[in-house]
């Protein structure tokens, strides 16, 4: 099975969200990160809202991908953005379908897993 890490709990993920699985319903490449932040706004926010304090994750990349789950325990559909490569692109593209465990990771493991 896949995993999908998150390096922090956000609004738009489903309570009690760590351990459980998501399939992984739609993907889509997004060229330009700042037109989508200047044309929805409201789905930035929404993708990047801290759960239970102030802030939003940065997303400090130019091109991106847009996935769509949807969390099996709950029902609930949510959205991702991640950093743009050809190779997670494809990744992606080919676990269209197939489910994930979500996992929440430590920060400082992010900067060096960029992989998820």
């Amino acid at each position: 099975m896949h995993t999908i890490k998150f390096s922090d709990d956000y609004d738009k993920l489903p309570m009690k969200w760590e351990g459980t699985q998501a399939i992984l319903i739609g993907i889509m490449y997004c060229p330009d990160i700042r037109g989508l932040k200047k044309r929805l706004p409201q789905l930035i926010n929404y993708d990047t809202s801290y759960r239970g304090k102030y802030g939003r994750y940065e997303l400090n990349f130019s091109e991106g991908i847009i996935l769509s789950l949807f969390h099996i325990n709950s029902c609930i559909p949510f959205t991702t953005i991640r950093r743009y490569t050809k190779d997670k692109y494809d990744y992606y593209n080919k676990c269209l379908g197939e489910t994930f465990i979500l996992e929440r990771i430590d920060k400082q493991m992010q900067n060096t897993d960029r992989n998820n």
